[in-house]
């Protein structure tokens, strides 16, 4: 019994100081897309700040496919240690979840939430030329021309695609989902009279808005956004608890000591904070957010529960 408690007592020990000196070594944050994407540049942006806080190297290592399932594989099989790390999004942990039959890894049992990074709303934009200014304007267009209520996202199963559904049923619409490969070509057909609506990136939908050829009549954040100018948000216009904000975080293997965890969290909202950094993001068509490991999880869980009732009432369900 003796040898036990002094073992438990070395093992609390040894946490508490890797915890303390972490990290005494470089650290790799692995991101599960190709180099380029919004992920991508948050990670690096904050892997350049991280080492300049700690003195340590922290080094951003693309792992793309599989909807970043391949990068939280190799963070699943690593040591929880806070030495590999995944940088995933809310499309794969809580999205990817709500859809597919099966999943090679359970975000919440397999993985340790560790620190927020940044987020964007989307922008619901419509054709010029229809005589849409605002929400409800669009809600009675589309009952009174049921023929061209259609809609566009970047996939089957996107975050917009589980959005525009979303607004689908709220207002009882008959509305057609047409998915394109990516933003940009879904608002080439928007700009030219094809599709109603959409809920697009800032990045995407604000240089089209600007130069006259979209028109801008929500944003699916919480409050107001400096990334959008002046525009209203749905729950201002109505619809109460309408936020849609895909976003990207820090997470390590499951089983991570909590000391080890609040340390990689505190550092990480250091990094948040510091106004160069926050600029920095906001240039990328995000901001950044900062919470706890507790509110990450819970952020995880509320947010899957509700894409999963949402795809299951439109049917939605990828193999």
């Amino acid at each position: 019994m003796k040898k036990l408690i002094v073992f438990a007592t070395l093992l609390l020990s040894a946490l508490c100081a890797s915890a303390q000196t972490w990290p005494a070594r470089p650290v790799k944050l692995l991101v599960g897309f190709a180099p380029g994407g919004p992920t991508d540049l948050v990670a690096r942006l904050i892997a350049q700040r991280l080492t300049q806080q700690t003195g340590q190297a922290f080094v951003v290592e693309n792992r793309p496919g599989a909807n970043g399932a391949l990068a939280a594989r190799e963070v699943i099989g690593s040591a929880p240690d806070g030495y590999t790390l995944l940088v995933g999004t809310s499309g794969a942990l809580t999205v990817s979840p709500s859809l597919l039959k099966q999943m090679s890894y359970e975000p919440l049992r397999d993985l340790t939430p560790v620190a927020m990074l940044a987020g964007y709303p989307y922008v619901l934009v419509v054709q010029p030329t229809a005589p849409i200014n605002d929400v409800r304007e669009l809600v009675a267009y589309a009952k009174a021309n049921p023929d061209k209520g259609a809609f566009s996202s970047a996939g089957i199963g996107s975050v917009n695609h589980l959005a525009g559904e979303w607004f689908s049923t709220l207002t009882k619409l008959n509305l057609s989902h047409v998915p394109y490969k990516g933003d940009s070509p879904a608002l080439s057909d928007l700009m030219t009279g094809r599709l109603l609506f959409g809920f697009n990136t800032v990045t995407t939908s604000m240089p089209q808005v600007k130069a006259g050829k979209l028109r801008a009549i929500a944003v699916t954040s919480e409050k107001r956004t400096d990334l959008a100018p002046g525009i209203p948000t749905m729950i201002e216009q109505g619809y109460p608890g309408f936020v849609v904000e895909p976003w990207n975080g820090v997470l390590g293997p499951a089983k991570m000591p909590k000391d080890v965890v609040d340390r990689i969290n505190s550092v990480v909202a250091a990094a948040l904070v510091d106004p160069t950094v926050k600029t920095k993001i906001m240039e990328t068509g995000q901001y950044p957010i900062v919470e706890t490991p507790e509110d990450m999880r819970k952020l995880i869980e509320q947010q899957t529960a509700r894409w999963r009732d949402i795809a299951r009432a439109a049917n939605v369900q990828l193999e």
